[in-house]
C-alpha cells in the first residue's frame, strides 16, 4: 500500500504517530505499508478518515 505511506508522510505523521491515532501497533502499520499484510475494510476506513481521503485513494496502485 504505497499510497498509505505517501499520504501518511504528506500529512506529516510518523508511523508511530499515525499508528497511535488509528489504535494499532506501528509494526502492523509498517507491514501494511510494505504490502506484507492487508488491512480489513474497517481499518481502511479509519486510515481514510484520518488522512482525509477516500478508501479508493488508499488502494490505488502506484507505479514508480
Amino acid at each position: 500500500m504505497k499510497m498509505l505511506k505517501m499520504l501518511r508522510q504528506k500529512h506529516g505523521y510518523t508511523q508511530q504517530e499515525f499508528a497511535e491515532i488509528c489504535g494499532i501497533d506501528w509494526r502492523l502499520l509498517s507491514k501494511y505499508e510494505r504490502g506484507e499484510r492487508h488491512p480489513k475494510i474497517v481499518m481502511l476506513k479509519m486510515f481514510a478518515k484520518v488522512l482525509e481521503c477516500s478508501v479508493d485513494d488508499l488502494i490505488v496502485d502506484v507505479k514508480r
